[in-house]
């Protein structure tokens, strides 16, 4: 069986896998999709973990950015007519 397949059945296994990486245990930046986490454990899982380890993330047109430290998150700049929500 392909590793693929048994962390899409596993969703634990997916939230670890996807966390463990250098990345995240050196307080950078992890890039993922909204359809993979979808398809590994679902959002209200993954926000649980982003909200555990206390992180920040932002979501744009499917792509996901965990910023993986306690620091602020400061937007530069929104663009006229942008909202952030």
């Amino acid at each position: 069986m392909k590793q693929d397949a048994i962390l899409f059945n596993d969703p634990e296994a997916w939230i670890d896998q996807t966390f463990d990486v250098p990345a995240v245990r050196n307080g950078g930046i992890l890039r993922t999709s909204l359809k993979a986490v979808e398809a590994g454990a679902g959002m209200a899982r993954f926000k649980a973990e982003v909200n555990r380890r206390q992180f920040r993330a932002l979501e744009n047109n499917g792509h996901i950015i965990v910023f993986c430290n306690l620091k602020p998150v400061e937007i530069l700049a929104s663009g006229p007519g942008n909202a952030i929500r």
